[in-house]
């Protein structure tokens, strides 16, 4: 069976580059297509512009990520039924960047073709499930659950689905990581029990250097990693050469290559790209991208108390200015190459462009000192000092 890219170049913002050039859990998306399909025997056919009718033929989007566990399952499928198969996911919800997770289409319920077709098809194929369920704490009262599942398929069209692409693609990376190095994760534990704490289901690379009060838990870590005293890191997929400094706190997030996480950072459910560096206070549900700089103190709001975030759309998906996030809980996407100073507050939801620098307003930053300053006590105001 082959398979052709079918190219959607739209540029996702605050990048200005095509999905298939961004970087889900650390890999290109395009890379990704191509470890998927390979695992799966598939031959590459080239670009196009337009999906094929063979129906021997898989036609895939250049914007559309699907892990290896669910590309199984639709080739399997599709070589089971004689081919001409799709793909479907659940409407997009009113006002809202998110879809709901692909499936059979739902009685009564529309569903919306997505990038991964045999021949002209529109004849859904049903991915079921492979995960688990988790019940974290309720909210306000009301009890919730989630399922996490290994067979993720995520539509790139904009930056709030660059993160969820990666969060979602987190579980078949630690599953894959883990269950492949399970005889090396065995040994080290018979070697050294009395440390085992410390990397409990962590798959590390080579060069690495932890530290004995570092804990690791269910994470991939690279190779050349630096882990300071007291930082835990969950659920975490982590590049070579990173460094994370003491006491950090990272849960369910991607750390790129050569990426720097400061003493006391916070970083959950996070995208931080090659090369960035991310100071205290740190970043929650947001996307960092490449070479970028978040000082220490400055704030990425993640959290609206009001509604959903709503965010910047340019008329791709919903056509409208702006769109509802689907979420009240949504940090900041920050570009390459970009530098946030100390003391700025950026709303969430907000996409700062390449290569910007913000910094804080310069009347609020004690900038003259007198050579002779008498004791007592002062206020800074405009940028001087004056007694109280």
């Amino acid at each position: 069976m082959r398979w052709l890219r079918v190219r959607r170049p739209a540029p996702i913002l605050p990048w200005q580059q095509p999905a298939g050039d961004l970087c889900i859990a650390n890999q290109r998306l395009a890379d990704r297509q191509v470890r998927a399909a390979e695992g799966c025997g598939l031959e590459f056919g080239g670009e196009a512009e337009a999906p094929s009718d063979d129906p021997g033929v898989l036609s895939w989007d250049s914007d559309l990520d699907v892990s290896l566990p669910a590309m199984r399952a639709f080739v399997k499928a599709a070589r089971a039924g004689g081919g001409r198969l799709c793909v479907v996911e659940r409407p997009v919800r009113t006002g809202s960047l998110i879809c709901e997770p692909p499936g059979p289409p739902w009685k009564g319920e529309p569903t919306r073709l997505m990038g991964l077709r045999l021949g002209a098809s529109e004849r859904p194929v049903v991915l079921p499930p492979l995960g688990m369920a988790i019940n974290p704490a309720p909210i306000r009262g009301q009890p919730i659950s989630l399922f996490l599942t290994v067979r993720t398929v995520v539509t790139v069209r904009h930056w709030v689905h660059l993160l969820q692409a990666n969060l979602a693609a987190i579980l078949p990376e630690l599953i894959g990581g883990l269950l492949f190095s399970a005889r090396g994760l065995l040994w080290t534990w018979l070697r050294a029990p009395w440390r085992a704490g410390a990397g409990r289901l962590a798959r590390i690379g080579r060069g690495c250097s932890v530290h004995p009060t570092a804990r690791l838990e269910g994470c991939v870590i690279g190779d050349n990693v630096r882990i300071g005293a007291y930082s835990v890191l969950r659920g975490c997929v982590v590049g070579d050469g990173a460094v994370i400094e003491d006491h950090v706190s990272a849960r369910a997030s991607v750390i790129g290559p050569g990426a720097h996480l400061a003493n006391w950072c916070l970083c959950n459910f996070a995208v931080l790209g090659a090369r960035s560096s991310l100071g205290h206070i740190g970043c929650q549900a947001g996307v960092i991208g490449e070479d970028a700089f978040v000082s220490s103190f400055a704030v990425l709001e993640d959290l609206s108390l009001t509604g959903n975030v709503r965010v910047r759309d340019p008329g791709q998906i919903s056509g409208a200015a702006l769109a509802d996030s689907g979420s009240p809980f949504l940090g900041v996407a920050v570009g390459h190459r970009s530098m946030i100073a100390a003391q700025v507050t950026v709303a969430p939801g907000r996409a700062i462009p390449n290569d910007v620098r913000l910094l804080p307003d310069p009347a609020g930053v004690l900038s003259r000192v007198p050579d002779a300053l008498a004791p007592g006590t002062w206020i800074s105001r405009g940028g001087g000092l004056v007694q109280a």
